[in-house]
This record gives C-alpha cells, sequence and structure tokens, in this order.
C-alpha cells in the first residue's frame, strides 16, 4: 500500500510504502495537487468509553470492544488503554475477561490494544 500526504512536522510532501501493515519506506516527494496532512496515530492514556459503549457496562461485550477500537481509531487514536471504574467486583473481572478474551482471540484488536487495562479506584468499592 502506498500513501501520500504532508508530513505533520516537517511540512513535506512524503510518500509513505506500507508492507505488512508495516511502514517500510518514506520518502520525500515533489506536490501533487491537494494533500491530506500525515500524523502518527494517538495514544489515550484512559478511557472509560467512547460514544456511548463503556468500559464498566453491565452487558459489555467484545461487540462493544469493537466499537470503541473503530471508533477511537476514527477520531486518529491508534492505541488506548482500557479503563474500568469503580463497580462490583464480579463485574469487573467479568470485564477484564470480555477484554482479555476478545484481544487474544483476534488480531486487529491485539493491534489497537494498549499494553495494559487500568482499574480506577477499585480499591474503594466495597463489593
Amino acid at each position: 500500500m502506498e500513501l501520500k500526504g504532508i508530513d505533520v512536522f516537517s511540512g513535506e510532501n512524503v510518500r509513505i510504502e506500507i508492507v505488512d501493515a508495516s511502514i517500510h519506506k518514506v520518502e520525500k516527494i515533489q506536490k501533487e495537487g491537494s494533500l491530506p496532512y500525515i500524523a502518527p496515530g494517538f495514544i489515550d492514556i484512559q478511557v472509560n468509553g467512547f460514544r456511548g459503549n463503556d468500559y464498566s457496562a453491565e452487558d459489555f461485550s467484545e461487540n462493544q470492544l469493537r466499537k470503541i477500537v473503530d471508533d477511537l481509531a476514527t477520531s486518529g487514536t491508534t492505541q488506548h488503554l482500557p479503563t474500568i471504574i469503580t463497580s462490583p467486583k464480579d463485574r469487573i473481572v467479568k470485564n477484564l475477561s470480555v477484554i482479555a478474551e476478545s484481544v487474544s482471540n483476534s488480531e486487529d484488536l491485539r493491534a489497537a490494544k494498549s499494553l495494559c487495562i487500568s482499574c480506577a479506584n477499585i480499591l474503594g468499592s466495597s463489593t
């Protein structure tokens, strides 16, 4: 695959060659009409949910995880740290399991995940 655009950092026109889902080569090119800006993806270190889907939801599922990942990608976030907030212990364990199993069984979810999952303020939960 080949992408052409304006490097957001240098302002130069570039062509990016992608091989096997990795950047293989970046080279400067002459301006070719109107090109989009090209920038690295954002990494969000705390995502409780996005666009109506919530990592702490009672009915959290792989489908909701996929929606969060896909919707974040459309806004430029390529990796994120799923965050589960204070909830009953059983729900926290279930939602952690949904995330872990979904990611381990799906190459596209593995590519979009961060290095860990955050559980915010769970020590204050008495349930």
